[in-house]
């Protein structure tokens, strides 16, 4: 075992192979050989072209193949590649590669302390085609998780590890960042810090991830200067900022995770393959969670995408991070950032954020991070005749009320628009959960919104529009 930086430990291919050592080494060589094929690119874009959800595009160039126990993925584009290569490839492909990779884990001493204990998963084969470009620094996992990457490439790099001299985990911490990097023509505005300390999602992300927040250029980097060899495994704990380094030729690694059992059987928060915090992510998952906090106006709302437009063009790398976004409308904000080239032009780009900026209605509220539910399960409603299930949910900065109609499928938020300013009154003595006979509903107009549950009395009056 050789430690190459601080944080990435690199294991070595055994020195004396045994018969399943040598088998899996084989199996390495052949699968190496496939993945530098151009068929078998061609074939990658194919299945990406269908739809194929077991196989995708990854931020700087890089295909990812889901092998095996994946959160909600399919092994099918792997399973095709073998099939179709059994001259190549035994059937047993899976298998003899991850059991070796597990064996070659477990001889780090800080994952074989477990033994048993400890549970693998998430395997996936990251590709390089040739000539990619370096990834974008950013975070997986958090500890006690780790990852790992099975080297399958002959001379190829190894993952490059980033240091940070300062931390940003409070959002102190992010106005003092972000002021130095942007100088005095763009400063945090003073709302924006009551809408970060009021937001316990935003102080998650700044707790966990803040640290990508720190520009690159500000970064220091741990580079392994040798290539490493095939057979080799590097494991990276939870936490490290990294990034998969720029490639002249094809580069393939078996990427998988790991954490101990207890991890699993306490409920913590373990590896999603879908999630990647990188800067751009960190501050695009802000402007989500704030866009429609307390205090939050016009002015920070632009200030905010600025920050995200920063973050996407601090690098002259394109790295396509669109990708790596869930549904909506930041999304839909950084793709067009990504392929809109008239938005490289200032005053397009300007009108673009200011435009932005004005819709209120951009993002949603961020009901899991900044509501609660008030009221009691099976709570009714009866509108224009027809009984609706009905979920009340408080914010409790300010009070801001949001209706549910969990079984309707369109139009089912109520006092989401702006300028909404439905209330919840308990009558005196009262407490939460409200369930239609303990207080009263109020929407904009001042109407009662008749609430119940059953085996009590129902609402004589009832709402129309």
């Amino acid at each position: 075992l050789r430690m190459k930086s601080p944080s990435l430990f690199i294991t070595p291919p055994p020195e004396n192979p045994d018969e399943a050592d040598r088998k899996a080494l084989d199996v390495i060589r052949q699968l190496d050989k496939i993945m530098a094929r151009k068929s078998t690119i061609k074939t990658l874009d194919h299945r990406i072209c269908i739809r194929d959800a077991s196989v995708r595009r990854i931020q700087g160039g890089r295909y990812e193949i889901f092998v095996s126990d994946a959160t909600d993925k399919q092994s099918t584009c792997f399973d095709q590649i073998v099939k179709r290569d059994q001259s190549w490839l035994p059937l047993q492909t899976k298998d003899i590669l991850i059991d070796f990779a597990i064996r070659q884990a477990k001889r780090n001493p800080d994952i074989g302390r477990y033994g048993d204990a400890y549970a693998f998963g998430n395997f996936s084969l990251l590709v390089n085609g040739q000539n990619s470009d370096k990834q974008h620094n950013h975070i997986d996992m958090n500890p006690p998780n780790s990852q790992f990457g099975l080297m399958l490439t002959s001379n190829s790099p190894a993952t490059l590890v980033y240091h940070v001299n300062e931390t940003v985990k409070t959002a102190h911490d992010v106005k003092r960042v972000w002021n130095e990097w942007s100088g005095p023509k763009l400063v945090f505005p003073d709302n924006l810090m009551t809408a970060f300390e009021s937001s316990s999602e935003a102080n998650f992300l700044l707790q966990e991830f803040g640290n990508v927040l720190i520009p690159e250029d500000s970064m220091m980097e741990q580079r392994v200067e040798h290539d490493v060899p095939p057979g080799s495994l590097m494991t990276l704990p939870g936490g490290v900022i990294h990034a998969g380094p720029q490639c002249k030729q094809g580069r393939t690694v078996l990427f998988f995770s790991g954490c101990p059992n207890e991890v699993t059987q306490n409920g913590q928060q373990q590896y999603h393959p879908d999630t990647q915090y990188s800067a751009l992510f960190v501050c695009g998952q802000l402007v989500s969670v704030l866009w429609r906090s307390p205090g939050v106006g016009r002015l920070e709302r632009d200030y905010l995408l600025r920050m995200l437009v920063k973050y996407q063009r601090q690098s002259t790398i394109e790295r396509k991070l669109a990708c790596h976004f869930p549904e909506g409308a930041v999304k839909a904000f950084v793709k067009q950032l990504e392929d809109n080239k008239d938005l490289l032009g200032k005053r397009k780009l300007e009108k673009y954020i200011k435009d932005t900026a004005q819709d209120e209605e951009f993002c949603l509220f961020n009901i899991d991070g900044d509501f609660q539910q008030v009221s009691v399960q099976g709570l009714l409603t009866k509108w224009e005749g027809i009984e609706m299930n009905l979920v009340v949910y408080r914010r409790e900065f300010d009070n801001k009320i949001l209706l549910n109609y969990p079984n309707e499928i369109e139009g089912s938020w109520e006092g989401a628009n702006p300028g909404d300013a439905y209330s919840l009154i308990l009558n005196e003595n009262e407490r939460l959960p409200f369930d239609g006979s303990n207080g009263k509903l109020v929407d904009n107009d001042g109407e009662v919104i008749r609430c119940y549950t059953r085996g009590k009395k129902k609402p004589k009056k009832q709402r129309v529009e």
